[in-house]
């Protein structure tokens, strides 16, 4: 509450956090096989929130995204590629573009061409090492479209 100068007087501001929320969780160890799961709750959050999905991610789809943030952190050759008229793309922006593709789906693309949403993106620890901030949408990044922040789900409980 934010005093006004009239004694009497009250100004409340309030802020509601994050408008949407993007939740991926690895494969649970337990589970077979590699069933990548998302949790997305939409901007404004409704009181009935989507459930869980699973995403076609394992190794297979990951193991390129690896290969290419390697060759980056080296500040090896290569690291670009040719598009369709030969121009050069960036190879963040290709990390980004491959990120946003395996993980976000259809329906959630739709939702984010909105710009200045405050976006929470949930990982969990195995999953820390990726760019997410850097997911690129073929038109921008998000973490230059929307107001972006990064949460870890942690698998334990620290003492």
């Amino acid at each position: 509450m934010d005093r006004v100068s009239d004694e009497k007087s009250f100004r409340i501001e309030w802020d509601a956090g994050a408008s949407a929320q993007l939740e991926l969780f690895s494969p649970d160890a337990t589970q077979p096989g590699d069933v990548y799961q998302l949790k997305y709750t939409p901007p404004f959050r409704s009181t009935l929130r989507p459930p869980v999905e699973q995403r076609p991610l394992g190794p297979g789809e990951l193991a390129p995204i690896n290969d290419r943030l390697e060759k980056i952190v080296e500040g090896g050759s290569g690291n670009g590629t040719r598009g369709a008229g030969g121009a050069s793309i960036d190879p963040m922006m290709l990390v980004g573009q491959q990120l946003y593709d395996l993980v976000v789906p259809q329906h959630v693309k739709a939702e984010l061409r909105t710009k200045g949403l405050f976006l929470e993106i949930g990982i969990d620890e195995e999953l820390l090492d990726y760019p997410w901030e850097l997911m690129h949408d073929g038109e921008n990044y998000l973490c230059e479209k929307h107001f972006l922040g990064r949460f870890v789900n942690v698998a334990f409980r620290s003492i």
